[in-house]
């Protein structure tokens, strides 16, 4: 964007220009947002008038205020980092479409709103206890909660003066379970986030999208109005109940096939979170690349760089990321939903995600008296016992290996592991230990992925030799140890090497020009090395003649 607007002027043939082009005129004062051309004698007193306004609003244009971009508060940017070690947290998706229990979009199915109103006169669930619920995500390892606070129903769950059609006084339960909930997670330390529709099925003022069209509304669109309502409502949850973490956006998506682009005001809106709260993440599931102004990027039903669901085909950003899954089939409970992945494949999942430097924010769809469902439960418990002996290898952890065949790895970027190993330079053959040498790896702390147990045997090492011959030509490896060695020793050096000059790298690979690709030597590099890490956390690797310390790390 240009630090200030072009002004060029000509009094040739009587005539004077004023070009103000701008790719943002919205910023621009409504006066100056034309060219004008105005006809004048030379010699008028219209003319020195003109000359000395064009002079005056050059220096006001120079001093106008120019929109800044967003720059994340050091609050921010703590929370975003501790938001990426949280690595795991539990959304619960939970309204008054629970009654009906067929999922939270039942009313888009072509139910009046009025009747699917009736649903909140009969809303109580006897059974809710927060306490319990935080208690067994906390067990399960979750780090925070996404709570949905309103969905596109346009229902609200807890006491918010903007409408009447919220939980405590449209039900007869009467009670703000947000409250009780914020509460419970303060009491046992999980983080609270917070999940808003910003599309609405029943309003009259929202102006309508592709979805909610058959509720009966009468159609009076007034953005301006239900902006204010949004904002409203946000600024509620933001100071009414405790600590909030993120706010996690839905429905922009509505709008995605219009023929004129409707403008949300997002950078607006996320001005107004971050004037109340600048430490509060903002994320939006438009499915799209980050707007300016969001602090976390996240991926509907797929992995970042996966899009198998159709949500997920955006560019992976630099922010820290999330994705998004559910325990079966649908987000809100439905009776007849009981697809449950296994407590294995959501491990697996997790870890995955880890792995690609994202986190996992897996759903819950309560049971409309409360409780959450047995499975899920279940679920939950297996997950936490995981999380109990594995869970160093995804908490604060940062992108590793992705893609091997044989598991994924993670990174701990801030440890620097310090590895002592016995050492003998390298000859024809590697044998014994007569030198000490220490090793530090910077930020290269792999951490294998223990969930698929059968993966790395003991007899991995001597596999991997045998195919990646020529590799280590001349180089015995019946005792595993030397290998390792030699390893640590040459690769980070060869790579080195490799992306100076690829032409002039050491000859110790043997003639095979494939081996010496840099992008797979890298790749083969980085699996040696976790699962050298792997075997020593195993106790699969040793080294009987080092002594008591030559394996040390932290």
């Amino acid at each position: 964007m240009p630090s200030s607007l072009n002004l060029q002027t000509s009094f040739s043939h009587h005539t004077c220009r004023v070009n103000l082009p701008s790719p943002r005129q919205s910023s621009i004062p409504a006066f100056l947002r034309r060219e004008r051309l105005v006809i004048l004698h030379p010699g008028s007193n219209a003319s020195y008038a003109l000359r000395f306004s064009l002079a005056f609003l050059i220096a006001l244009l120079s001093i106008l205020p120019l929109r800044a971009q967003y720059q994340p508060s050091a609050s921010n940017l703590a929370a975003r980092a501790q938001f990426e070690d949280f690595r795991f947290g539990i959304f619960i998706h939970w309204g008054i479409y629970s009654q009906f229990a067929q999922g939270e979009w039942y009313l888009n199915s072509g139910l009046h709103k009025d009747e699917y109103a009736k649903a909140a006169s009969c809303f109580y669930p006897v059974r809710f206890n927060a306490a319990q619920w935080v208690e067994a995500i906390k067990a399960s390892g979750a780090k925070y909660i996404t709570f949905t606070t309103r969905h596109h129903d346009s229902f609200s769950m807890w006491h918010t003066a903007e409408t009447p059609y919220n939980i405590v006084d449209a039900t007869p339960f009467g009670r703000d379970v947000l409250k009780e909930l914020s509460d419970a997670c303060q009491d046992q330390g999980i983080q609270l986030h917070l999940y808003y529709s910003i599309l609405d099925w029943i309003r009259e003022d929202y102006p309508l999208g592709r979805t909610g069209l058959r509720t009966g509304r009468t159609s009076k669109p007034d953005y301006r109005t239900y902006f204010q309502f949004m904002k409203n409502q946000v600024r509620e949850l933001l100071t009414q109940y405790g600590p909030v973490g993120g706010i996690w956006l839905d429905g922009y998506w509505d709008h995605d096939s219009d023929s004129i682009p409707f403008d949300w005001h997002m950078t607006e809106f996320y001005r107004y979170i971050h004037g109340i709260n600048p430490a509060c993440l903002i994320g939006n599931n438009h499915h799209i690349t980050p707007i300016e102004g969001e602090d976390f990027q996240m991926f509907e039903r797929d992995l970042p760089g996966e899009n198998t669901a159709g949500l997920s085909g955006q560019d992976i950003s630099a922010l820290p990321l999330e994705m998004c899954q559910t325990m079966n089939g649908m987000w809100g409970y439905k009776v007849a939903d009981q697809n449950y992945k296994t407590t294995d494949e959501l491990i697996t999942l997790i870890v995955r995600a880890a792995a690609k430097g994202s986190n996992l924010l897996l759903n819950i769809g309560p049971q409309p008296n409360g409780e959450l469902p047995a499975a899920a439960l279940n679920r939950l418990r297996g997950i936490g016992q995981w999380m109990h002996t594995y869970g160093e290898s995804v908490y604060g952890t940062r992108r590793g290996i992705d893609d091997a065949t044989w598991g994924v790895t993670t990174v701990k970027a801030s440890v620097e592991l310090k590895l002592t190993f016995c050492y003998k330079d390298l000859v024809e053959e590697l044998v014994g230990c007569k030198n000490r040498r220490k090793f530090n790896i910077d930020r290269n702390n792999y951490t294998s992925n223990d969930q698929i147990k059968e993966s790395i045997k003991p007899t991995k090492f001597k596999d991997l030799i045998s195919e990646m011959n020529p590799l280590f030509k001349g180089v015995k490896a019946n005792d595993s140890k030397d290998l390792i060695l030699f390893l640590l020793e040459t690769m980070n050096t060869e790579i080195t090497q490799m992306n100076n000059n690829t032409d002039k790298m050491e000859p110790f690979y043997g003639d095979n020009k494939e081996d010496m690709e840099p992008e797979k030597f890298k790749k083969f590099h980085n699996s040696i090395i976790s699962d050298i890490f792997y075997g020593f956390q195993k106790g699969i690797i040793k080294c009987d003649q080092c002594g008591d310390e030559s394996v040390t790390y932290s």
